[in-house]
């Protein structure tokens, strides 16, 4: 083994050799020349190499006169003792150490990529020892920590484990860490250190209960190891392990004595020399003796480290938390001994220089707080005590087959400043470059969400550990010396509050221990920590509110605390950060939607007109052309069993362009776009007009979600393109795009090796008891269909044959079974996890059902999913199938899912999403294979509608447009131009888009008319409701609205908008408008206004979350009937002679157009290009070009005022801006005509939300120059 002191100086540079280089005087000499320097060939020189005849020898004016200045040997002596000695350290400043070898006995290279960690492999190292307070001259047997620092000076760098003798410590919040240090410092007045005074110390550790692990280990046996070479090392934080292929666990290092451990007692401790841990290193080494270590390492999964916090409250990021070894045991990897003592303690000792930021590729940092701040504040200051230069010490410099090459120059004392290389990235003397070896955007966690501050809370699972330390580990003699040594400190503790304190958190700990040390101090102390307030914790045991935050913070504030203390609940790992745009360049993807699930922390958006871009994890950019939008709440009311209600965040974007996609999956690699790509023209064309959402879900209290992320996810849905357009693309590309609805999706490869962790035992057991209960109740389900009627034909099943079955079952083991031959499936990168249950536990059924094809056998991997899915939507309480069917007929749908081909395709897609979303996880590839063969299935019987099962493919097409409707909720808040009387200055945006194939709507339309109206259909009783969100919300194809027109029947959404109105407050905002418009109105029309304003207020309600958790749904409902309500207005010729009254035609159609604009702009935001908005504009214009005089009469003008508004705000970027300004103006600035409060109220009434156009009414405003 190489020894320390024998190695090849790789630092210095040849130019600043020289020829005589090997002489022994030459500088650049090896650093073992000092070491094994002999007298023969040593001479005495000053310190620029000048030989002295002796170092006492001094200059001065004859025998008894002054010293001359002169006598530059005294003066550079003197100079230098002045400053020999550098800052001890601020912490672990009495210490000592040796050199020795590491080598690997087992290697892990399956987990961990480190070279170091490879079969055989050696390293040079040195230990240092310490304790954690005392000064540089204080006791080895203090009853104190012990550092246990290691640096490994690998082939790639130097990794530095910088651990403790125990593998918990004091705290978990890292700005704690300087204020515990002080407290075992000296006392600020008396200059005492803990020992003679030791109130500073019980003060912070009873502040902090969080500590009382460490004390209890600390006033234990283990407070006073027997020397170092009789003691473990515990690296204490969480460290991850990676791969080669990128793959991660979590990872804890510790380091077994193989002398064993000793302890020495408290009265023992003042017997021993206070050198005595220096002295027995030194002397076993001497006597060849070589002390040794193994090394072991504990691991987890990611997926393992957040159900260990969700079933044993076991934080990894918390140092005050250890790892049960029973279910995560020790793993040896190697060793290392101590085989050579320091020659001149300073050099190699005092100067060492531990970095818990050096770690060798393979291993990176976690998440832990204190370790995250440990990693800046140890090179900081090793900056001040040591010197900038600190690495090029020869005890610290790195021991590497290669040139070290890099930027760091300069700076005091430079040894080495890497020759006449410039110091930038240059040409002239280029360095070489090493790839990483796996992907940094793969092996680091994924953390979303807002800053917060964090502060954590004392809560009662961290006693439970020092709980088992104390009735489990410790017998009566360590308990009673315990008690001893704790009692004995506490005598020096002058405030008796303090000790009360701390023997209630000894409470929480043992009832035993706290009695104990109550007889032993004879201080009685609090019953528990429940009364207790500190001051540098909370208190999440408390009974009182005000006593849950720290002393100094208001109950009733923000709280600074994290419900689960920093930990890695469910959703944490492997989650996007904003966009995923690792695959993607410059988003921009018309008439598409980019989905991107994630769990979020709560917060809200802000608008902001300055952003530019949306920058994404792996350091790509989105570009912004348009302003964004964005949302504080899904709104939806989903209850589970197993998965509790999520909210959501939305990013909307408008008006973004596709410049590049780097992949874009859909069949084989159809294409792979970059810069100057020569159809990037056409593919933007293609790809014009995109609206592009980021969908965040964030769950609300616990309990938290069972399945957390393992892949992000990026899947992206379009409509089709017209055979024309893809014969045009595939010239120019030699790209076949599809032609049929489809959808695409990008997704990171999942977790695989070491971060998957085997089902458990009682995981199969549950699964097999659910699944036997599904099959119990499926047959009592087919019992009721057979009893039953249905309302299509019956038909003959063709059973699929055995050896059908079979061939089908083999395919699907080889990865080639039907539903993988799917369009565009065979290149999607997303994986299933593979499970391995009997298809017996799928129910089946003997009667045909609506005279489908029956399934009667499925393959091993689709008989579990099936058997999952169908759980999921029929026995699962509260989930999304009690909305879409009639529970009275849920038998009925039960027995088709096993035995329709199209109701299982389409059930297990849009029921699959769903579960995902509410699982918070990736969306599976198997649905997105339902997704594309429910279309094909529903595409063969387009051409058979006069005979196919109505009931099966009327669900299918719901399904398909239902689950890719979103409803977007904005809050922006933005200074308004005017002041409103009740809303301040929050402000509301509802919006929606509903996707889908123009021939499906037909089908649709025929087949309602063909059963005799939706008034007929018992079995999906939100037919209508689905139905009429296509009519509506289908903004990017609104010629297809009238298509619906014979279907439509809108009571079930007015018996919600009534029944909604019923229960709001009497002072519905906006009714002063409702006040000041003509008398003569149409009652529609008139009543289309009120519910207007109407439902401003509901919104504002939402806005302030007023409206109840159950009525969050029903708030995006209202605002989509009050939309088609506006789009329903009928034409004057269709109004009825009775309602026309003597408001004239040119009131009436304006206010019509500008209603159907208003739906457009504002409630449904389209672009302000868009031809049907466009067309309306230029109607409204016509009409007002001609009936202005008309329209401008003492009973008119208010709803001419509001009809020019509504088209100024949505035309601000067309040609028609002018024309709306300028009769604006004009009529507000006509006394005669109206006044400043009759504008104000129509503000009020109507002009609530600003936010459809961009800046639109901003704009208006600033152009009107009203005050």
């Amino acid at each position: 083994m190489q020894s320390l002191h024998i190695h090849e100086n790789k630092m210095a540079p040849s130019t600043l050799g020289s020829a005589d280089g090997s002489l022994p005087g030459d500088i650049h000499r090896d650093y073992s020349d000092d070491k094994n320097a002999s007298s023969e060939d040593t001479l005495y020189c000053t310190s620029n190499g000048v030989p002295m005849p002796h170092p006492y020898e001094t200059q001065r004016v004859g025998e008894n006169g002054p010293l001359l200045l002169q006598d530059f040997h005294l003066i550079d002596l003197l100079s230098h003792f002045d400053r020999e000695r550098i800052p001890e350290r601020v912490v672990h400043a009495k210490g000592g150490g040796a050199h020795g070898y590491y080598v690997t006995t087992n290697p892990m290279d399956d987990l961990c990529e480190a070279d170091l960690f490879k079969a055989g492999k050696k390293c040079p190292i040195t230990v240092r020892f310490s304790t954690v307070g005392g000064e540089s001259g204080s006791h080895d047997c203090a009853r104190d920590p012990r550092g246990f620092s290691v640096k490994f000076r690998t082939e790639e760098g130097n990794w530095d484990m910088v651990a403790n003798n125990t593998p918990v410590f004091f705290l978990r919040d890292p700005a704690k860490f300087p204020h515990f240090i002080h407290t075992q410092k000296r006392d600020p007045a008396s200059h005492l250190t803990h020992a003679d005074d030791s109130t500073m110390f019980w003060d912070y550790l009873s502040q902090n209960p969080e500590s009382v692990h460490q004390v209890l280990i600390l006033m234990g046996d283990r407070g006073i190891p027997d020397g170092w070479r009789k003691m473990h090392g515990y690296a204490g934080h969480t460290l991850k392990l990676v791969n080669k292929n990128g793959d991660w666990v979590y990872g804890q290092m510790h380091m077994k004595s193989k002398q064993g451990t000793g302890f020495i007692t408290q009265a023992d401790s003042a017997n021993y020399s206070p050198d005595y841990a220096q002295k027995d290193l030194y002397n076993a080494i001497e006597r060849g003796d070589y002390p040794g270590w193994d090394v072991m390492w504990q691991t987890m999964t990611p997926k393992e480290a957040e159900d260990l916090w969700e079933t044993e409250k076991i934080n990894v990021f918390d140092l005050t938390h250890v790892w049960p070894q029973k279910k995560f045991p020790l793993r040896k990897v190697g060793e290392f001994y101590l085989n050579e003592n320091v020659k001149n303690y300073f050099a190699e000792i005092e100067q060492i220089a531990f970095n818990p930021s050096h770690l060798p590729p393979g291993i990176e940092p976690s998440a832990d707080p204190v370790l995250q701040s440990r990693l800046f504040s140890y090179p900081d200051t090793h900056r001040h005590r040591v010197g900038v230069n600190y690495q090029q010490l020869p005890v610290n410099q790195p021991r590497v087959p290669y040139r070290i090459a890099n930027f760091q120059r300069d700076g005091n004392m430079s040894f080495y400043n890497q020759g006449s290389r410039p110091a930038y990235l240059s040409s002239i003397q280029p360095v070489k470059f090493r790839e990483r070896t796996v992907d940094l955007d793969k092996t680091h966690g994924h953390f979303q969400g807002n800053a917060v501050t964090f502060l954590s809370e004392i809560r009662p699972e961290d006693f439970n550990a020092p709980r088992a330390l104390w009735e489990k580990v410790f017998d009566d003699g360590a308990k009673a010396r315990f008690i001893e040594n704790v009692s004995g400190h506490m005598q020096n503790c002058h405030k008796e509050e303090i000790i009360k304190r701390q023997i209630a958190i000894f409470r929480e700990v043992s009832e035993d221990l706290a009695s104990r040390l109550e007889k032993a101090t004879g201080v009685k102390g609090y019953d528990g920590i429940s009364g207790l307030q500190f001051n540098g914790t909370h208190n999440g045991m408390a009974k009182d509110a005000k006593f849950r935050v720290a002393n100094g913070m208001s109950a009733n504030g923000i709280s600074p605390s994290v419900g689960n203390n920093g930990g890695p609940t469910h959703g944490t790992h492997h989650k996007i950060h904003g966009i995923q745009a690792k695959q993607i360049f410059n988003i921009s993807l018309p008439h598409y939607e980019l989905v991107i699930v994630r769990k979020v922390r709560p917060f809200r958006f802000t608008l902001s007109r300055h952003i530019t871009a949306l920058s994404g994890t792996s350091s790509l950019r989105v570009d912004r052309h348009h302003q964004f939008l964005c949302a504080s709440a899904l709104p939806t009311d989903v209850t589970q069993t197993r998965h509790k209600i999520l909210t959501g965040t939305w990013l909307f974007f408008s008006t973004i362009w596709a410049k590049q996609i780097k992949y874009f999956l859909s069949t084989p690699r159809t294409a792979e776009l970059h810069r100057g790509h020569s159809a990037a023209r056409s593919w933007e064309s293609w790809f014009e007009g995109c609206i592009l959402r980021v969908w965040r879900l964030q769950p609300r209290e616990s309990p938290a979600l069972q399945t957390p992320f393992e892949e992000s996810s990026i899947f992206i849905t379009g409509p089709y393109l017209d055979e024309n357009r893809d014969r045009n693309m595939k010239q120019t590309s030699g790209t076949s795009l599809p032609t049929r609805p489809q959808l695409f999706f990008v997704e990171e490869a999942g977790v695989k090796g070491a971060q998957r962790s085997k089902q458990s035992r009682a995981h199969v057991a549950r699964v097999i008891r659910q699944r036997q209960k599904l099959k119990d109740q499926a047959g009592e389900g087919a019992q009721v269909r057979t009893n039953s009627s249905s309302n299509s034909p019956s038909s003959t099943s063709t059973p699929t044959s055995a050896a059908s079955s079979r061939k089908k079952s083999n395919a699907s083991r080889n990865g080639k079974d039907d539903a993988n031959t799917a369009e565009g499936a065979s290149d999607v990168s997303m994986g299933i996890a593979g499970r391995n249950h009997s298809s017996a536990f799928v129910p089946k059924t003997v009667a045909p059902v609506f005279g489908g094809v029956t399934i009667n056998a499925f393959n091993q991997r689709q008989s579990a999913d099936a058997a999952d899915m169908a759980t999921y939507c029929f026995v699962v309480q509260g989930n999304i199938m009690d909305s879409w069917l009639n529970p009275r007929h849920k038998p009925t749908w039960w027995a088709a899912f096993f035995q329709h081909p199209l109701v299982y395709h389409s059930l297990s897609f849009s029921c699959g999403v769903l579960q995902d979303v509410m699982s918070a996880r990736p969306i599976q590839k198997s649905r997105m294979i339902h997704h594309l063969k429910t279309i094909q299935l529903v595409n063969k019987q387009l051409d058979t509608l006069d005979t196919v099962d109505i009931e099966p493919i009327l669900l299918a097409i719901v399904t398909l447009w239902r689950v890719n409707f979103e409803t977007i909720i904005v809050r922006k808040e933005v200074p308004l131009l005017f002041k409103s009387h009740s809303r301040g200055q929050k402000w509301i945006l509802i919006a929606g888009k509903l996707g889908g194939d123009g021939s499906h709507a037909l089908a649709l339309q025929y087949l309602v008319q063909r059963n005799g109206g939706l008034s007929n259909f018992t079995t999906l009783p939100s037919l209508q409701e689905s139905i009429a969100l296509a009519d509506m919300l289908d903004s990017s194809s609104n010629a297809s609205k009238p298509k619906f027109q014979s279907i439509w029947n809108p009571d079930a959404f007015m018996q919600q908008l009534e029944s909604a109105l019923s229960r709001m407050a009497n002072d519905i905002e906006g009714s002063n408008f409702a006040c000041a418009v003509p008398g003569d109105l149409p009652p529609s029309m008139l009543r289309t206004i009120q519910r207007l304003a109407a439902l401003d207020k509901l919104l504002d309600d939402f806005s302030n979350r007023a409206v109840s958790k159950t009525e969050e749904f029903a708030v995006s409902q209202l605002a989509t009937a009050t939309q088609h309500e506006l789009l329903s207005i009928p034409p004057w010729d269709e109004v009825p002679s009775d309602q026309r009254v003597n408001f004239l035609m040119a009131s009436h159609e304006a206010c019509r157009i500008a209603c159907l604009i208003y739906s457009l702009s504002v409630v449904l935001p389209v672009k302000t290009s868009d031809p049907w908005l466009e067309k309306l504009l230029r109607q409204l214009r016509q009409l007002l070009q001609g009936s202005v005089t008309d329209l401008w009469t003492e009973q008119g003008t208010h709803l001419l005022i509001w009809t020019l508004f509504v088209g100024g705000m949505s035309a601000f970027s067309t040609s028609h801006y002018s024309f709306f300004i300028n009769h604006l103006r004009k009529v507000l600035q006509t006394d005669s005509r109206t006044s400043w409060p009759d504008v104000k109220s129509i503000l009020e009434g109507f002009l609530w939300r600003d936010a459809a156009c961009g800046s639109g009414a901003t704009i208006l405003w600033q152009a009107l120059q009203l005050d």
